[in-house]
């Protein structure tokens, strides 16, 4: 059995067993547990792991398919709504709470950008500003290149590649970690290590999936999260790598409990019978795929209302700033 992540106690207690329905994840995800710590509460895969192993799935397995693989060059940025809307919502909490933001242009430096639609959203905000983009898939590129981001092909604990980051660009202004805390296999040495690229007054905005005790009856899929987080546990790992938490509170839409039996009823029954080009054509509420840019502006009602939606314990997401 795995010693917890954040206070490495070896008191961890069985909660439910791992689900992975995403297929290129199964190699490497499947047949685990999630535990949670008895002195903490953080709650983790088990067995973790290796730091080896996690490298070698992002660079490739990771954007094989699913939603995590929905992106359109030809319509960027509003081919995922999803993606650009979590990038605004983003940036409105920067606005709110690192005060440079509005003073000046910043040296911004996402990790694990994907295809670059939260970039996308501070350039919005300031053409001025400076990005820079560590993502290892080698697909993601061209979408970095339309946000003029500068791209270093790395993600989870990339030492060398970090240190180059130093040498070359750092120090960053911002740090901005949407949706990549859950996937390291060590939380506290990594935000160490992404601290360790902030200048003086420098700010980390982050994103991660809110996972409540009850909440593994909600989510259909917990690949690929090696953690899985509430409030307490992230500010307390937060502090545990030398951070200042400003702000911190649960975002998003409502978690449903019928929205998970939906899941599992309907929509992994219609994969099974209904046809990929149909699914396509049809699009959902999220995937704008379908949308041409003629009718869909940057203007228009974005991001989702969802996404600025703050507190309460059902909640999907959970936001902080901090400072180191």
């Amino acid at each position: 059995m795995s010693n917890c992540l954040l206070c490495h106690s070896h008191h961890l207690r069985y909660v439910v067993r791992y689900r992975c329905t995403h297929r290129p994840s199964r190699q490497l995800f499947r047949k685990r547990a999630i535990l949670r710590c008895l002195r903490c509460g953080m709650m983790q895969i088990d067995p973790v792991p290796t730091a080896e192993q996690v490298r070698d799935y992002y660079s490739k397995p990771y954007r094989q398919g699913g939603f995590n693989a929905r992106a359109s060059l030809e319509h960027f940025p509003v081919d995922n709504l999803w993606y650009l809307s979590r990038g605004r919502a983003l940036r409105q909490m920067a606005v709110r709470h690192v005060p440079a933001f509005a003073e000046r242009p910043l040296r911004i430096l996402e990790i694990g950008s994907g295809f670059g639609h939260v970039l996308w959203a501070f350039k919005e905000a300031n053409e001025s500003c400076q990005l820079f983009a560590c993502e290892p898939d080698q697909r993601c590129r061209p979408f970095l290149r339309k946000c003029n981001a500068t791209v270093f092909q790395s993600f989870v604990d990339p030492q060398e590649s970090l240190d180059e980051l130093m040498v070359s660009e750092g120090p960053f202004d911002l740090a901005v970690l949407s949706h990549v805390l859950e996937h390291p296999v060590s939380p506290v040495a990594f935000l160490s290590l992404m601290a360790s690229l902030l200048g003086e007054d420098g700010h980390m905005l982050i994103e991660v999936p809110h996972t409540p005790l009850d909440e593994t009856r909600w989510t259909p899929n917990h690949a690929p999260h090696v953690s899985f987080f509430v409030k307490e546990s992230l500010r307390a790992c937060l502090e545990h790598a030398g951070g200042t938490v400003d702000f911190i509170d649960t975002c998003g839409s409502i978690l449903s409990s019928c929205r998970s039996l939906w899941y599992r009823c309907f929509v992994r029954a219609a994969r099974r019978v209904v046809p990929h080009s149909l699914r396509s054509a049809v699009g959902g509420k999220y995937d704008s795929m379908n949308v041409s840019p003629d009718i869909l502006t940057m203007s228009d009602v974005l991001p989702l209302p969802e996404f600025g939606m703050y507190g309460g314990d059902t909640r999907a997401f959970l936001r902080a700033v901090v400072r180191f």
